[in-house]
């Protein structure tokens, strides 16, 4: 069996090298006549996936001709991770048929569509500073044989990805790699109490200037057999030229009590939902002042609250947004974004 997921992933993997098979108008990527799982026959099997697989191809070049030596490199061994994670997870005949496992064609084309929006949103060009986004794909059998929940049944599986700066310039910007590199990683192991653990780590940019880069991380993990996933969500605030973190003083004035103004409006604007159970500053502690849950936007101070912080789990990660007009004399002057 593992020679057989070789020679598929080699025969597969050849996109990487934007080499284009002979192919009919509406097959796939590949050569049909030459497909050796049930993979590569499923997709030549059906029309849809072979569109999707064409897409796929497509975006995957194009994205290619974009990046610098190293970027290529990266996004040859996601999609190889990724590749290899679709030949074991799809391959149903692995697994006894339940009623609610899906086909080897549903599962084709749940991994297809998410790659492709993956690669349509890859890389972005912010005035100069382009940011790529880095995957890295696992899969590995669940320890326990009758155990089919989780994202890919029969499986436990790790989707990483975190945006690298293209080419760095400098080593404050090389800083800045680092550490989302190191944020997304860390998701693996934040369950210690089950083997069998679906990981994702996902990320928005929120703005890119010269100086500055906001980032918001999200890391989750499913212990499988458990009513729902447990997630995080972090803001990164990054001052480009410092190489470091944006500090609370970076935004306001330490000479002001913009503390207590923060944490007021966080508390009246929290007490206006019946649902949730924040109401008394006792509730709140330093959450609010703390500048990981801060993201700088232009309608004013977003400030994010982690599941179960001031609501049931259901209710998410509220958020409250000051607007600049309510901390305008508490700011200093030069923000890293415009107010």
């Amino acid at each position: 069996m593992k020679n057989s997921i070789l020679v598929a992933i080699l025969v597969t993997v050849s996109i990487l090298d934007c080499s284009y098979r002979a192919r009919a108008e509406d097959g796939p990527s590949f050569d049909c006549t030459k497909s050796s799982n049930l993979i590569e026959r499923t997709i030549c099997a059906s029309s849809a996936l072979s569109q999707m697989d064409r897409k796929l191809s497509d975006s995957y070049r194009a994205d290619l001709a974009l990046l610098s030596a190293d970027g290529k490199v990266s996004l040859q061994n996601g999609q190889r991770q990724w590749i290899k994670m679709t030949l074991e997870v799809c391959d149903r005949n692995l697994f006894p048929q339940l009623p609610s496992m899906p086909t080897t064609e549903q599962c084709i084309e749940k991994l297809y569509r998410a790659r492709i929006e993956q690669l349509k949103d890859a890389i972005h060009d912010y005035g100069g500073i382009k940011i790529r986004r880095v995957d890295r794909f696992e899969a590995h059998r669940v320890h326990s044989e009758n155990e089919f929940s989780g994202v890919n049944v029969g499986f436990y599986t790790r989707e990483i990805s975190y945006p690298q700066i293209d080419a760095p310039i400098s080593s404050q910007q090389a800083l800045w790699n680092k550490k989302m590199a190191d944020m997304a990683n860390s998701v693996v192991g934040m369950n210690q109490e089950n083997e069998d653990n679906d990981y994702w780590s996902g990320y928005s940019i929120l703005s890119v200037s010269p100086r500055f880069v906001s980032t918001e991380v999200t890391r989750s993990f499913y212990a499988h057999g458990a009513a729902h996933g447990q997630y995080d969500m972090s803001t990164v605030n990054w001052l480009l030229n410092e190489g470091r973190e944006m500090r609370a003083d970076d935004v306001f004035d330490k000479t002001k009590p913009w503390r207590e103004v923060v944490l007021k409006y966080c508390l009246d604007d929290l007490s206006k939902h019946d649902e949730y159970w924040v109401k008394s500053p006792g509730n709140l502690g330093h959450i609010p002042l703390e500048t990981s849950r801060w993201a700088l936007q232009e309608e004013g101070l977003r400030i994010r609250f982690e599941p179960y912080e001031v609501a049931a789990y259901a209710y998410g990660s509220p958020v409250v947004v000051i607007p600049w007009d309510v901390l305008r004399q508490y700011v200093v002057e030069n923000l890293p974004i415009a107010k």
